[in-house]
Parts: structure tokens; sequence; C-alpha cells
């Protein structure tokens, strides 16, 4: 990645972001200690083990950054807004991405999320995370169950106008991606497979795929 967008760039979409933060590490302008985490780990509230989400967690912390979680299941939209305006970067984790599509809307976390984006601060989208930030969620509906979620519309953040495919490569999802690719082939948004040693930051011409 060339320095000039290496600059502009202020999301990253990973599959697991655990594997991958320290690649991004040094794609950020200051160091970790300086920079305000606020940690979103609501997709993984329907489930009884999260190891991925801890994970993730784990990792921010282990590389000095300052980290505050905010579960927008239990949120309301003025903790969402004040917790996103005070933080320095945006993290949300992975599970299921429809319920985490409904408590972002519940919460105004989708307006304040772009709002914040739009003011410079960073994305970091782990799975679940990089899928929401597309135009649209209905594509993982094979590996999210949709009824989990009470939604009008599948139309996810839009912070970038591809959509993620995360865990590339995984042989447990093999068959799922394939499906996927033949099902939505003539889509309208590009479908980018991600794998779990990966991230996606997007440039002016789409984006690129950094490994790790």
């Amino acid at each position: 990645m060339d320095r000039q967008n290496r600059e502009m760039n202020t999301i990253f979409l990973t599959s697991q972001a655990n594997k991958v933060l320290k690649g991004i590490v040094p794609l950020l302008p200051k160091q970790p200690s300086e920079y305000k985490v606020v940690f979103i780990p609501t997709g993984a509230a329907l489930y009884t083990d999260a190891p991925w989400m801890h994970a993730d967690r784990d990792e921010l912390v282990r590389l000095g950054f300052i980290v505050n979680d905010l579960g927008l299941d239990t949120a309301s939209p003025e903790e969402v807004a004040s917790a996103t305006q005070d933080a320095d970067i945006i993290f949300v984790a992975g599970g299921n991405t429809f319920y985490l599509l409904e408590h972002a809307r519940r919460t105004r976390f989708d307006v304040a999320v772009k709002e914040a984006v739009s003011a410079g601060k960073i994305y970091i989208g782990s799975s679940a995370g990089a899928v929401l930030a597309g135009p649209d969620i209905s594509y993982v509906a094979s590996f999210d169950d949709p009824e989990k979620a009470s939604l009008e519309n599948t139309k996810g953040l839009g912070l970038v106008n591809f959509s993620v495919i995360p865990h590339a490569g995984n042989s447990k999802y093999k068959e799922l991606h394939d499906a996927v690719l033949i099902e939505y082939k003539d889509w309208d948004y590009p479908l980018v497979l991600v794998s779990d040693n990966q991230f996606v930051v997007p440039i002016r011409e789409g984006w690129e795929i950094m490994d790790v």
C-alpha cells in the first residue's frame, strides 16, 4: 500500500482480528497506548462460548490499546453516542451479524459510527464486524441465523462499497463460501474473500488485501 493511501485509511476489515492486529498497528499513525478503543462484543452475545471475541479483545490489550467495552444489546442510544465520541478506534467483534445489525440500529450506533469514521476515527471489524461495514449483509444468511434478529431490511453500515466474506480458505466454511459465490455472482456489490491471516482496506480504486 503506498504512503498516500495508507495515511487516508481509517477502516480495517478482518476475518480474525487477533491474528492480524500486529500487521495493522504499523499502519496507525500513533502507538497503541495512545488509542482509546470502544470494543463492541454484541455479535457474540447469543453464544454460550465466544472464544474468537475474547481472543480479539485480549490481543488489543496485549498490544497496549486502552480498551472499554460497549454492549449494544444493553446500551442506550445516548451511551453509544458518548462512547463513540470518546473513542479513537471503534472495534466491532464477530458473531451473529443480523443480531449485531438489529442493535446497531436500535441504539443508533449505525449513525454514530458513520459520523465517527467521517471525522477520521478508525473502524476495525472482525468477521461479523467486517460484514457489517459493507452495504448489505443478506449474503451471510447461510452463516448466521437471520431469525435471531428482527430487521426490516439487511442494509449494512455502508462504510465500504464491497462485501467481505470472512474465513476464506478455512475448510469449515468451504461449502458455504462456494454456495455464496454462486448465488451472489451477479450481486450489486463485489464479494471479497478474506482469510484469517489477512485484512482488507478500502482504497480509491476499490480495496487492497494485506497478508500478515
